[in-house]
């Protein structure tokens, strides 16, 4: 069998808000980016409005296992692979789909508290025309010896970054990575990794937060090549004012700071205080997956 060579899956998550509804947070984009991933491993391609309609009804039938507490969800976890009935690497002829769920809490035990990030440039997670921005198993199990020597040195997660000259920043752990700065001119900027380089994988809470922050208008939002000395040199010059992950595990997660060849870059502790930015963003994105404010966003499902 040739299911081992050639694997993709998504991540999506179902509420339950404070009047029992069931409900699905930008379901139709998670489904669009599963196939996407499926056509870069030459894997069939599906039906997208279908797909969804079937695990909507797998949704329904098993409502009773989903949590009715803010911060537990219904985990979903679409998965296809290769069962073309032979050994050998080729595009495949044959393929599984099927769909994974599971009741679950907080994502971080230690819950919204900021997370110190270590620098990996050895161990990166994805490069140029590679599939870090597609949802391939492949891209995930390598990751395991980061996490293992950052927390080696204390940290939570690893922070991938790639070229020996300009240390460009992909993201942290299996989230993507946002900083909010001040530029030497005076300008406040929200600026995430760029996914023009192939590396970074385009999340949907990643899209959701810049998508909030523009409508906003408080700061400019910027995807950009970043490289680390921009970081630094922001941190030094204590112009960074705040750091955090996105994903659809954590929601947001703040960022303490990072390690970088011994040395620490702490971030301001107000960065992730209660008026902060990502304090507002995750209030926000959590009060439209959970119904408390109405949003195209959030589908209820009946």
């Amino acid at each position: 069998m040739s299911a081992g060579i050639t694997q993709c899956y998504e991540g999506m998550k179902v509420f339950r808000d404070n009047q029992g509804r069931v409900r699905m947070f930008r379901p139709e984009k998670n489904m669009s980016r599963l196939n996407q991933s499926a056509h870069r491993l030459c894997l069939p391609q599906f039906n997208e409005d279908e797909l969804l309609r079937c695990i909507q009804a797998l949704v329904l039938l098993d409502k009773d296992w989903i949590p009715q507490r803010r911060g537990c969800a219904m985990y979903l976890r679409p998965v296809m692979f290769s069962t073309t009935p032979w050994l050998g690497l080729t595009q495949c002829s044959e393929a599984m789909l099927f769909v994974l769920q599971s009741p679950v809490g907080p994502y971080f035990k230690s819950g919204y508290v900021p997370i110190m990030l270590h620098v990996e440039q050895k161990l990166i997670r994805a490069w140029p025309g590679g599939t870090g921005n597609f949802k391939c198993g492949g891209n995930y199990g390598p990751t395991v010896s980061s996490q293992i020597v950052a927390a080696r040195s204390g940290c939570s997660q690893a922070l991938y970054v790639y070229d020996d000259k300009n240390l460009w920043v992909t993201e942290a752990g299996t989230m993507n990575i946002f900083f909010l700065w001040v530029t030497p001119d005076g300008k406040k900027q929200l600026v995430t990794p760029t996914l023009a380089d192939g590396t970074i994988l385009p999340g949907i809470t990643r899209r959701s937060v810049m998508e909030l922050a523009e409508s906003w208008g408080e700061c400019e939002v910027v995807e950009k090549m970043l490289p680390l000395r921009e970081v630094i040199l922001a941190s030094e010059e204590g112009r960074l004012l705040e750091a955090f992950g996105t994903g659809t595990a954590a929601v947001i997660q703040p960022v303490q700071g990072f390690i970088h060849e011994g040395k620490s870059y702490l971030f301001p502790e107000e960065g992730s205080g209660p008026t902060s930015l990502q304090a507002r963003l995750v209030k926000r994105l959590t009060d439209i997956q959970y119904g408390e404010v109405p949003h195209p966003w959030s589908i209820v499902l009946e």
